[in-house]
């Protein structure tokens, strides 16, 4: 090899050593070595910083989790108390709230006539629960009352209320045979009149029943 062609060959080695190379360079920030030898992805900054900023403000959830806390609490509450019982909706509940006026003066009607009403709850001949009431004066004297009406309702189960006239067995002494044997609380409510003066009553009694013919155990 001449003088010539060795200075042209370091030449040319030269310039193929400054050319820039363009395979891709890995960048060492998005990646890291691990234990295997092999290489993994870093998270990205951006990443980075949305976790970093919602564990930032995390106690922003705390409002959120006590609002789903409480619909779910009052959900559950309301399945749970109407699961396998009846609603029990008063009938004609938005005729007798339009006539809320006429409730209050027959309440004012009550307090001035200061009638008593004495129930009592007997067993009937077939087993059956029958209330008796007795109805008496401010001055403790029967009332020799025309009739008395009685809504009968079991809170349990209010879908199955009873509703008609009480039997007059003698003066001031009404009675009447309940249909259903259902234990637990019932509300009576009574409507009572001797001629055009009408009484209003209404009181709570839990009847417990032991077996077919034993008599049915009253409580206040």
């Amino acid at each position: 090899m001449s003088v010539k062609d060795a200075a042209n060959h370091a030449n040319h080695r030269t310039e193929s050593m400054q050319q820039p190379s363009h395979e891709p360079v890995p960048n060492a920030a998005s990646q890291v070595r691990v234990a295997s030898g092999g290489m993994r992805a870093t998270p990205r900054p951006e990443h980075l910083g949305l976790v970093a900023s919602l564990v930032r403000n995390r106690w922003m959830f705390v409002p959120i989790g006590l609002l789903a806390l409480s619909v779910t609490v009052g959900l559950t509450t309301v399945a749970l108390a109407v699961a396998g019982h009846p609603i029990g909706a008063e009938p004609d509940y938005y005729a007798k709230a339009a006539a809320w006026d006429s409730h209050r003066a027959q309440v004012a009607v009550n307090d001035k006539l200061r009638w008593n009403v004495a129930p009592a709850i007997v067993a009937g001949a077939d087993g059956n629960p029958k209330l008796q009431i007795e109805i008496r004066d401010k001055y403790a004297g029967l009332i020799d009352a025309e009739s008395a009406d009685l809504e009968a309702i079991p809170i349990v189960s209010a879908d199955i209320r009873e509703i008609g006239p009480m039997t007059r067995t003698e003066t001031g002494r009404f009675e009447r045979r309940l249909q259903a044997r259902v234990a637990g609380q019932w509300e009576f409510r009574l409507t009572i009149r001797k001629g055009d003066v009408t009484y209003t009553d209404t009181f709570r009694r839990s009847l417990a029943f032991t077996s077919r013919k034993a008599e049915p155990e009253a409580t206040q």
